[in-house]
Formats: C-alpha cells, sequence, structure tokens
C-alpha cells in the first residue's frame, strides 16, 4: 500500500505518493511562504567608523553590518531604514551632502531631523549578505564619551529587522588651540658717545676743545588690534517646534484633539482635526510631492512645548488631491504618521486631520499621576509648516472632557 508524503526543496512545496520505494509526485508545486522576520537584530560586527572623532565636527561616517540570516529578512526597494543617533546629532544635513548604500546613491529620504534618519533602501540585499552605509554631512554630538546609534528597516520581505545598537565610537573633546600674544619688544636707546679732539694751539699749554657726538635710536612700540567675530543663527532647513506657541497663525472655528497613551506602546495614538477653517488653496501648504515642504505637529500644555511630530516631503507617500495633499502610509514609519490630510476650500471648508499611531509617535510625558496635561491654561496645537504657514486650535479648560494619564479628550 503506498502513502503520501509532503517535502519541500528549496522553497517549493512538492506532494508525493511512495509505492514499491519509487516517489511520484502528483501535485503541483506550491511556493512556500519566508519565515517571518520577527524583529531579529543586524548581524555583528556592526562597526561605525571614524571610530573616534571630536564632537560637534561635521563627519562622514561608514557604517556595516549585515542582514539576518534567516528567509523573510530579505531587504527589498521597499524597505525604509531608520537610524537613531546619540544625543544632539544632527543629520538635516546628509540629503544634501548624500549618502551611499551598498555603493548605490540614496535619492528616496524619508526624514532627516535632529537625530533621527530615514531612507528607503536603494537595492535589494538578501539575508546574511553585507551592508556599507555612507553618510556625509553629519553633525556630531555635543557631548564627549563613548556613542552607539541604533538601526532598525521595515518593512523586509517579512516582518522587521529590530532597533539594533552598533558597536561603540568615540567623541572627544578637540584639544584648545593657544592664542598668540603679540611681544612687545624695545628697541635700546642709544647712549650718547663723547668724542675728544685737541687741537694744537700757538701756546706751549694745550687746550683741549672735546666735541660731543650723540646718535640716539629710535624706539619702535606695536599696538595690538583684536576684531570681534560674529556666530551665524542656524535656522533648520525643515519644520519644527518653537519653545511656545507662535504667534500669526490660522485659527479654526472647530478642533478636537484625543490622544491615547497606551501601555502596549504600539497602541499609542493621537488625533488632531482642525475644522472649518477659513479659505485656503493647494498653495498654502507648500508642495510636499515633488517640493521640500515638511511639516510639525507641535502640543503646547499652556506655553510649554509636550510634543513635536516631524513629517517630511516624499513623493512616495505625498498625494496632490483637489485644494491640498493627503499623506498616507499604513506603518507610520515616520514619527508614527499614518495620515496628514491638508484640505483646502472655501470659508468655513478647509479642514486638518493628523493621525499618529504606534511606537513611533513621540508621546508627551504625563503630567502628573492622574492626569497627562496640566491644561489649567489651555491645550494648543499648532502644525507648522517649512517655509510659511502654521494653523492652530486652541482649546479652553472648558473644552477638555477628559484628561486621564492615559487618555485625553478636548474639542470645541
Amino acid at each position: 500500500m503506498g502513502r503520501v508524503r509532503r517535502f519541500k526543496l528549496t522553497g517549493v512545496e512538492f506532494f508525493a505518493f511512495f509505492t514499491l520505494g519509487v516517489a511520484v509526485v502528483v501535485g503541483a508545486p506550491r511556493v512556500v511562504a519566508a519565515y517571518n522576520c520577527g524583529n531579529r537584530p543586524f548581524g555583528t560586527p556592526f562597526t561605525v567608523t571614524p571610530q573616534s572623532n571630536l564632537v560637534g565636527v561635521t563627519t562622514t561616517y561608514t557604517i556595516q553590518t549585515s542582514v539576518p540570516v534567516l528567509d523573510g529578512c530579505d531587504i527589498t526597494t521597499s524597505t525604509v531604514f531608520t537610524l537613531v543617533f546619540p544625543g544632539v546629532t544632527d543629520v538635516s544635513g546628509v540629503p544634501v551632502g548624500g549618502g551611499t548604500f551598498n555603493g548605490q546613491p540614496i535619492v528616496q529620504w524619508v526624514q532627516a531631523s535632529g537625530n533621527v534618519l530615514k531612507f528607503q533602501s536603494p537595492v535589494a540585499v538578501a539575508n546574511g549578505a553585507s551592508i556599507m552605509l555612507v553618510l556625509a554631512n553629519v553633525v556630531n554630538d555635543s557631548t564627549s564619551g563613548q556613542k552607539y546609534l541604533t538601526m532598525s528597516a521595515s518593512p523586509v520581505q517579512n516582518g522587521s529587522i529590530g532597533a539594533t545598537q552598533s558597536d561603540p565610537f568615540a567623541l572627544a573633546v578637540p584639544t584648545p588651540t593657544p592664542t598668540l600674544t603679540p611681544t612687545h619688544t624695545s628697541s635700546p636707546t642709544a647712549t650718547p658717545t663723547i668724542t675728544l679732539t685737541f687741537t694744537a694751539s700757538a701756546t706751549p699749554t694745550p687746550t683741549p676743545s672735546p666735541t660731543l657726538t650723540s646718535t640716539p635710536s629710535a624706539t619702535a612700540t606695536e599696538t595690538a588690534t583684536s576684531t570681534p567675530t560674529s556666530t551665524p543663527t542656524v535656522t533648520p532647513p525643515y519644520a519644527y517646534c518653537e519653545s511656545g506657541p507662535s504667534t500669526g497663525c490660522v485659527s479654526a472655528g472647530g478642533g478636537v484633539l484625543r490622544i491615547t497613551d497606551a501601555a502596549n506602546d504600539a497602541r499609542d495614538a493621537v488625533t488632531w482635526k482642525f475644522r472649518k477653517g477659513p479659505a485656503l488653496s493647494q498653495a498654502a501648504f507648500g508642495d510636499p510631492v515633488n517640493g521640500s515642504t515638511s511639516y510639525a505637529l507641535c502640543v503646547y500644555d499652556g506655553s510649554t512645548l509636550v510634543m513635536e511630530a516631524r513629517v517630511g516631503a516624499s513623493a512616495t507617500f505625498w498625494k496632490a488631491i483637489k485644494n491640498g495633499y493627503r499623506y498616507l502610509d499604513k506603518n507610520g514609519l515616520t514619527d508614527g504618521y499614518r495620515r496628514l490630510l491638508l484640505k483646502g476650500g472655501v470659508a468655513g471648508r478647509s479642514r486638518l486631520v493628523a493621525r499618529l499611531v504606534g511606537a513611533p509617535v513621540p508621546m508627551p510625558l504625563p503630567f502628573s499621576g492622574t492626569q497627562l496635561f496640566d491644561a489649567t491654561g489651555g491645550i494648543v496645537v499648532q502644525l507648522r509648516q517649512f517655509g510659511g504657514g502654521c494653523y492652530e486650535t486652541t482649546f479652553a479648560p472648558s473644552s477638555v472632557r477628559r484628561n486621564l494619564a492615559s487618555k485625553f479628550v478636548a474639542r470645541y
């Protein structure tokens, strides 16, 4: 009596009927799905060079590691890498300076703000293969000591590669350069030289007539002049939040703010709605599709900034719509942004909607063990736009419906 067995060869599954010791394939091959990468880490070693550098200087870094060895961890051209550099490292200039991934230029920058850099892989890389990433124009952290960066990637062929810490590298404070102080050297003043000249007279008694000859030397005097050097003020080339609410923002006739700070960070969520706004056109929002317009959602408890979430321009995630733009990213790779709607229209019909979900959301710290915000001075939410617009909803204390440590709701 024969029997049917299932077996797999190089990722393809077959069904065969065994009889009298002979295997006969009786079913068409079926491709087996790849394993889930399951947030496995990048391989070791995970090096960052130069391994020794100075604080605050602009540096080109080379990062080398490898893809996890598991079918399903393969990098695709849809994979977005997220790098978090230490401290106050500034990566905003990297897209200008340029970068390469396994020798290929990186052209799709998802985010480059503060110490967070995100980009879409320009090439596919098989599991177990090596990775070499070169990034220019990175401004180092301002403090010295042993440093690390972390890197993750999602989505890969099946699942994600988890945040992995690099091998250490060091930053040091530069040795001060001595300042030269001018030394004033005076030339010695000459001492007059007396020359005696004797002139014989007709009388037997000689009368000496001394002649005094003096040759003074001039004394040189040096004057040191100092020239003051001004320090320029640098404005970041992306949208960012001020320490307090900005003035002159466009106000809404209605607004909603809902924040859920869940025990499981994957369930964190922020929803903000700007409703019944003034007349706005598509041009008012800049151009996040073909241009470089970026946005920052800023939440203020009274006059104190408690949350800042940024999202940059992208031809992948942004789409032009009638009277505005729409951002969609089902994975919320950039500060948790799943959706950002910028919709213009006639007066009273314009609206803006932001929806942020998951662990990447930069959640505000609770005001206390029972309240997310103080809220006695009201809550101000502003969407700031690089190069221009600012849109605002102001929630008075009376508009707050719920203010728990894990849940906040306000509307007007």
